[in-house]
């Protein structure tokens, strides 16, 4: 009998095998083009950058200079990607001269007496930020030292946006006739206050929060929310770090292109 029982089921899973390939077929003959079948075309054709990074370092005169330059490739509009990279080096440049005159003129009496310079350090990094399509987002660090207690550091943003080939300001997310900065404003005061009865700690007065202005550094997290962010001592004190204020989408989509 249990030798019976296990021809019966080795009979039905044959038979379930032959007719799974027929049953496959049915399905994907019925609908070829399903919503399903659509999205997992759509995003098997999206293509990541690539980045690697150009390297300037420095060392003379005092100065510690080390900086690592984003480098864009497989953007989908070739020109695009190299007007985007020489556009990093050449912003890269100047600042590489710059510091390499700061640190001259910070220590220029030192090496004239023959006296050991100051330490003066310039560092540039970056990593890629979590975002949506068709956003890729590059955050840039810049961290400064040149005495002290401790040093300065700076966040700055690239933003892309990969369908319009188009470096983005924040002013380039809104529809043209919104007061964006407004709006942003009051949502960014309204969370400050929130957090400050959960009792962190931002300046007041002319100190305090004023406006996001044009240049204000931002990007759009994973979740597709508007992240607002304040460097080192712009709103808060230097051991709050840099301030990140996250606007949910939902409060901006009606004014969002």
């Amino acid at each position: 009998m249990k030798k019976k029982n296990q021809v019966r089921a080795m009979y039905f899973i044959f038979c379930l095998m032959m007719c799974l390939p027929q049953m496959q077929y049915a399905k994907s003959a019925k609908n070829p083009r399903t919503p399903g079948t659509a999205i997992f075309v759509m995003a098997t054709t999206q293509v990541s950058p690539s980045i690697t990074d150009k390297t300037f370092t420095v060392k003379k005169d005092g100065l510690n200079l080390e900086m690592h330059i984003p480098q864009f490739s497989n953007l989908s509009n070739s020109d695009f990607e190299k007007q985007v990279n020489h556009y990093l080096l050449k912003e890269a440049t100047k600042r590489k001269k710059a510091m390499i005159e700061m640190a001259k003129s910070y220590n220029k009496d030192f090496i004239k007496d023959g006296l050991t310079p100051i330490p003066f350090e310039y560092i540039e990094t970056f990593s890629i930020i979590p975002t949506i399509y068709p956003y890729y987002t590059l955050e840039l660090y810049q961290y400064q030292y040149s005495g002290g207690a401790h040093g300065i550091s700076e966040l700055s943003y690239i933003n892309l946006n990969q369908e319009k080939n188009q470096l983005l300001n924040l002013a380039d997310l809104f529809k043209e006739d919104v007061d964006y900065q407004s709006i942003v404003n009051e949502l960014v005061k309204q969370e400050i206050e929130r957090r400050q009865e959960l009792g962190e700690f931002f300046f007041s007065g002319s100190d305090g929060f004023q406006s996001i202005g044009e240049n204000r550094p931002f990007f759009i997290n994973k979740d597709g929310d508007l992240v607002i962010v304040f460097n080192v001592y712009e709103i808060a004190p230097y051991a709050s770090g840099p301030i990140y204020i996250t606007i949910p989408r939902a409060k901006l989509i009606a004014y969002l292109k």
